[in-house]
């Protein structure tokens, strides 16, 4: 009961850290980019800011495992969240577009950093039958602090130091929860590095996965507007729009993370990912005169897809070994992020092609190829199990573990 209770806290503590650095996230993004503008940066040179940002992410997941093994998770998220605190503080004292895209270089880079700290210490503390919706419920803390990230630009006037200073007064709040819970930190294992071919050889799907998940996530965050501005929405259904989209991810994270515990969570991938592409390349086609039936069908796929990366991340660690964690955790959302990075500029790309379709062109084919990855992933265990069945007449215990743990790939 007393175990069961300090695994709560710690859970509450984690959340809260999260929910707040997602505030933070949400309303920089937007802030940047409306500060850009009043700036007059090129097109070009705003671009460059904003892509930084992942610039940033992308090195926080290569290093963040490293800070992480020398210095502890503790340690690690503190020096992470006051480095951003910093790098919030800073833009209004000096207006230059490259000394921002260092300040959005070096907030990408925590932000990542923090994101390995709480996901590595989530899946050291749940269990094969509890990580799906343990993670989902992450993602959900995470899609609401970035919506509620966007209402503080309601109240502040972009273009003054306060806005700045508020979001770099939270940063620095989200480490108070988790410093004052030190005694709960992982032990420290000897680390086993798991670079992009180990993590693939061990889960196929989950590496897969998490380039899909997020590439189709950027698509429609980066592009999404766009599309929306292309039917003829104004800027308020543009926004409605949008917070449709994570409104059903919101909705969907802990149902489908539930079920994904009780079953082979590389169906509900399947599943979601095929509905997800029909929904756009059939459905969203269909509607897009009627602004509600847009708005619901947008929810739908939101719902579908929005789960997809917290289930691959559980799919991936049900087969990793304790030390390997910290490691995974990392090279999960450095695939991510290159998913994220090159997602929107391929969609991009196809729409300049088509700019009618494009939208669904891009999207539908991307969902497509992840849905019947996973299914030749499934066929192929099938396939196993049956030669396994046919030809292993007795199987010692390590080799049979060994079969199953291939079957799990």
């Amino acid at each position: 009961m007393k175990d069961h209770q300090e695994q709560r806290h710690l859970y509450l503590t984690l959340f809260t850290g999260v929910f707040l650095l997602s505030v933070c996230n949400g309303s920089q993004t937007t802030l940047f980019g409306i500060r850009a503008t009043m700036e007059g940066f090129s097109t070009l040179v705003t671009g460059l800011l904003m892509s930084s940002f992942f610039a940033g992410f992308l090195i926080g997941a290569i290093r963040g495992p490293i800070i992480i093994q020398r210095v502890g998770h503790v340690r690690t998220f503190g020096a992470l969240t006051a480095l951003a605190s910093a790098a919030l503080l800073l833009p209004p004292l000096f207006v230059d577009p490259w000394f921002w895209m260092l300040l959005r270089f070096v907030f990408g880079f925590c932000v990542s950093g923090i994101y390995v700290v709480n996901e590595s210490w989530l899946n050291e503390k749940s269990t094969n039958q509890n990580r799906g919706q343990l993670l989902a419920t992450y993602m959900m803390t995470i899609f609401i602090g970035v919506g509620s990230g966007q209402f503080l630009l309601q109240f502040t006037d972009p273009g003054s130091f306060v806005i700045f200073s508020v979001l770099s007064v939270l940063v620095s709040i989200s480490a108070i929860p988790l410093l004052a819970t030190a005694d709960n930190a992982p032990e420290y294992r000897k680390p086993d590095k798991v670079p992009i071919r180990s993590l693939y050889e061990t889960s196929q799907v989950g590496v897969i996965g998490a380039i899909c998940a997020h590439g189709s996530m950027a698509m429609i965050f980066g592009m999404g507007p766009v599309f929306a501005a292309s039917i003829a929405l104004t800027p308020a259904q543009v926004s409605w729009f949008m917070a449709a989209f994570i409104f059903g991810g919101f909705v969907s994270q802990w149902p489908i993370g539930k079920l994904s515990d009780l079953m082979d969570r590389r169906w509900i991938l399947f599943s979601c990912s095929l509905l997800a592409s029909l929904l756009v390349i059939i459905v969203l086609p269909m509607v897009r005169d009627s602004l509600l039936m847009l708005l619901f069908t947008i929810f739908l796929i939101g719902a579908m897809i929005l789960p997809l990366y917290s289930i691959c991340v559980a799919y991936t660690h049900d087969s990793l070994k304790p030390e390997q964690r910290i490691s995974a955790t990392g090279t999960l959302i450095l695939v991510a992020g290159i998913g994220s990075t090159s997602g929107p500029f391929t969609l991009s790309l196809i729409m300049n092609q088509w700019p009618r379709d494009g939208f669904y062109y891009g999207l539908f084919s991307l969902l497509l190829f992840f849905a019947l990855f996973c299914l030749v992933r499934l066929i192929v265990r099938q396939r196993t199990r049956q030669y396994t069945k046919e030809h292993q007449l007795v199987a010692p215990t390590s080799t049979g573990q060994l079969v199953e743990d291939q079957e799990k790939k």
